[in-house]
């Protein structure tokens, strides 16, 4: 291939040739080899890695780091556009959107070798549910749960540091200390998607309970709201009932709670427990405190 640039004659003689003419023959020689087949010699190669954010709902944003060397990966939070999954924490990358291929940390160095896809691997974000103790205003004692998935809130048995009111039995846990809240019960289960403060609920041991009034099997509205109007006056919040052993109370039962719910709002817990005496009088009896 003839190049313009180098393109030149070399004058001769029939009979002799000149040490001088064959000097500047050599090196314009040599130069055309050196600089007309620089057209062949081995370009920079550049490779590109794509990371990908992988998300588990929605359409995920891509990024791109090219270099013709070994160098770091970006570092995720450098990436544009920037990438997040509500709900979780950036974990590392991997080349499987499932996490089962070859992991590399945020960060980590790559050759640049070849072209690389990578996907952002999540781990979901830990909340804290705090129980609260609850026994008075000032009360500060409280147990926690951390966890990051659908689980089992810690039965009350079970936390550490335990938590007591004297004189009471803990009945379940409330959004609000005074019980106005959304109620959870011993080892409900929480979705841990927020943090979450729990209160807990007492109720008065029976031995401690006020008598309020009994109740026939007559379904009486004058005895019920009888003893509604003894738990309004006195201010009272916590109520047990108590079903007779040889009769069944669960009509009035029923009916005493709507009566009480009625007058009183969702304050007033009704708890049912039977008793072994034996009693002529076919009704329940109220205590409350």
């Amino acid at each position: 291939m003839t190049n313009s640039f180098f393109n030149f004659t070399i004058l001769s003689r029939p009979k002799a040739t000149t040490p001088i003419a064959l000097s500047v023959a050599f090196i314009l020689l040599l130069a055309f080899a050196t600089f007309g087949n620089c057209s062949s010699a081995g370009a920079i190669s550049f490779h590109t890695v794509t990371f990908n954010e992988n998300l588990q709902k929605g359409i995920s944003l891509s990024a791109a780091q090219a270099s013709s060397g070994p160098a770091n990966l970006t570092p995720y939070s450098n990436l544009s556009p920037a990438f997040a999954d509500p709900g979780y924490a950036f974990k590392n990358w991997n080349t499987s959107p499932a996490g089962t291929g070859t992991t590399y940390q945020n960060g980590a160095s790559y050759s640049f070798a070849t072209d690389l896809i990578l996907y952002a691997q999540w781990t979901p974000l830990s909340h804290i549910v705090t129980f609260n103790e609850n026994r008075s205003l000032t009360d500060l004692a409280i147990s926690v749960q951390v966890g990051n998935k659908q689980m089992s809130l810690t039965l009350f048995a079970n936390l550490s540091p335990s938590l007591s009111n004297p004189g009471y039995s803990f009945s379940s846990w409330n959004t609000k200390a005074n019980g106005s809240g959304v109620r959870y019960t011993n080892g409900q289960s929480y979705s841990f998607a927020a943090d979450l403060t729990l209160y807990a609920q007492w109720a008065k041991s029976a031995a401690a309970l006020n008598f309020v009034g009994s109740v026939q099997n007559s379904q009486s509205l004058t005895q019920l709201n009888a003893v509604a109007n003894v738990i309004l006056s006195h201010h009272f919040h916590q109520v047990q009932v108590i079903q007779f052993h040889n009769q069944d109370g669960a009509t009035i039962i029923g009916l005493l709670t709507k009566i009480l719910v009625r007058h009183d709002g969702p304050g007033i817990t009704v708890a049912l427990k039977r008793t072994n005496t034996t009693s002529n009088s076919t009704g329940v009896e109220v205590f409350a405190n």
